[in-house]
């Protein structure tokens, strides 16, 4: 069966190729779902992408949103100096040089595309304030600062994951030393496999060091200390300097960021919207083989 958009034949490979394109992030999202219920629905939303392109193509062309044949050939040597001259570039096309004159057909293609939907998605003026601030609140879980803390750490690295005794005693040592008043960014110069700034990491949110580390460090209170712990990078003492629990960011710092992010939206909807109104005046169909 091959797929018509308004009597334009749709390549049979295309749908594959966006299947192939969409897979791995589409299988981390929905990967409790049964598999042949999660191929179906991948294929379908790939068949949808691939008929909502071809809209745009269309209407592209239609609307004489034209592009020289001297930019995309400049587009596609642009593309091809970049992967490493002709010989690198046509190494991996099935093919080979003779698609030169498709593949180049191809760019003109998207372009002419492109240059489209900046038209048709154009805003007549930028959001107001108000306008802003109204995203700005409807989004406002976005826009929070996430919990930090600021610590210092002192390491010894160990060999295989597997930490001596000589080492384990060294940094109880250490600690015994902490506990009684001694000068942190001291200790970690004289024992300390990463010494730099007497082991300050600065501030740092969830997500930015290794699991055990921020298990340890967000369990602590300003001025603790930890004990020694172990991650895969050694046995670890850390000190919790100061602690920034989550807060919202106020609107005039991230207006600029806000409206921005409100343009896009906005674009994208008049987007959407454009291909649903292509979408209802199309003729969509399969057929058992070209016309």
């Amino acid at each position: 069966m091959v797929l018509y958009v308004n009597g334009q034949p749709v390549k049979p490979e295309s749908i594959e190729q966006e299947m192939e394109r969409m897979r791995p992030e589409y299988d981390r999202t929905f990967a409790e779902m049964n598999e042949e219920e999660r191929e179906s629905q991948l294929r379908d939303w790939s068949r949808e992408n691939i008929i909502e392109r071809e809209l745009l193509r269309q209407a592209a062309h239609d609307a004489d949103a034209l592009v020289a044949d001297r930019e995309a050939r400049k587009h596609f040597d642009d593309l091809v100096e970049k992967n490493g001259g002709r010989d690198e570039f046509f190494k991996n096309v099935e093919g080979g040089e003779k698609r030169e004159p498709e593949i180049i057909a191809d760019i003109k293609a998207g372009m002419q595309v492109d240059r489209f939907v900046r038209k048709i998605t154009e805003l007549p003026e930028q959001p107001s304030d108000d306008e802003t601030k109204n995203f700005y609140d409807q989004h406002a879980e976005e826009y929070v600062q996430p919990e930090m803390v600021h610590a210092c750490h002192i390491v010894k690295h160990v060999e295989n994951g597997i930490a001596s005794r000589e080492l384990q005693q060294e940094m109880e040592n250490v600690l015994l030393q902490l506990r009684g008043g001694a000068d942190f960014a001291e200790l970690c110069y004289q024992h300390s496999d990463c010494p730099q700034n007497g082991g300050d990491l600065g501030y740092f949110a969830r997500g930015e060091m290794v699991e055990e580390f921020e298990a340890m460090v967000f369990s602590l209170p300003a001025g603790g200390i930890s004990n020694v712990f172990q991650t895969r990078f050694g046995l670890h003492i850390a000190k919790v300097l100061d602690r920034k629990e989550s807060q919202p960011i106020p609107f005039e710092a991230v207006k600029d960021q806000a409206r921005e992010r409100l343009v896009e939206h906005l674009k994208h909807d008049k987007l959407l919207a454009f291909i649903d109104e292509e979408k209802e005046k199309a003729t969509i169909e399969e057929r058992d083989e070209p016309a």
